[in-house]
């Protein structure tokens, strides 16, 4: 006649299921490669694009003098060892939680956007100034964020979202205020990572149930368990 608080858990769920349907990721992959080649020919190879690029950068230096310092301590944090720190912690919650492709997505993803990053910021000329598209630092950052999103329970990712809009948002705001990058390069950094992250989490949601993961419900890793790192 009563039934459990318990019955009303969310109901399992294959670990495919943590990721919405291909022919989206897909769809969002294409979008974003488009959006970065527009940025490039619109900001970087198109002289009025350039001016406005600039003057966008200039206009945000001027009115956030006083924060240049401040920005400069955000930009510090930023580095080859914080971006392991947050990829081995993302591998971390991705075993805990018995989901060896998410581990190696979560990886493949960080080793994707950074080098495809730095790769890109050779190729994509500037005909004017040095080559700054996509910005490094917004990519390495988005990055960690973005596997953290592959690997967390889909309960938890609203909390990682929210974290990463302050960090990512941070050091965007940091880069521009800093004279580092225009505002073009901190967006062709952000669809880069979205890009590569919307093509991994399509592995996931292709092959997560053959890489011998076990299902789980919406809040961690099997029904019996509402934590971000349960293993059963």
């Amino acid at each position: 006649m009563y039934s459990s608080t318990l019955d009303h858990r969310p109901a399992d769920r294959p670990p495919e299921h943590e990721y919405p349907p291909v022919g989206w990721l897909l769809a969002g992959a294409l979008t974003a490669a488009f959006g970065v080649g527009g940025l490039y020919l619109l900001f970087v190879r198109d002289p009025l694009g350039r001016r406005v690029d600039t003057a966008a950068m200039d206009a945000v230096m001027d009115r956030s003098a006083g924060l240049g310092a401040r920005a400069d301590q955000i930009l510090a944090t930023v580095s080859i060892s914080t971006v392991c720190v947050g990829t081995v912690l993302a591998v971390l919650v991705a075993v805990l939680r018995r989901r060896p492709l998410a581990a190696a997505l979560a990886v493949g993803t960080v080793l994707a956007a950074n080098v495809l990053a730095e790769l890109l910021k050779l190729a994509l000329i500037r005909p004017v100034g040095s080559n700054s598209l996509p910005s490094g630092h917004v990519t390495a950052v988005a990055s960690v964020f973005a596997a953290l999103l592959l690997v967390v329970a889909p309960g938890w990712r609203p909390l990682v979202w929210l974290a990463g809009i302050a960090g990512v948002g941070a050091v965007a705001v940091s880069v521009v205020v800093a004279g580092w990058h225009r505002p073009s390069d901190v967006l062709a950094a952000l669809l880069l990572v979205a890009g590569i992250a919307a093509l991994a989490a399509a592995v996931g949601r292709r092959f997560a149930g053959r890489a011998g993961e076990s299902p789980g419900n919406a809040w961690s890793g099997r029904s019996d368990q509402q934590g971000l790192f349960s293993t059963r």
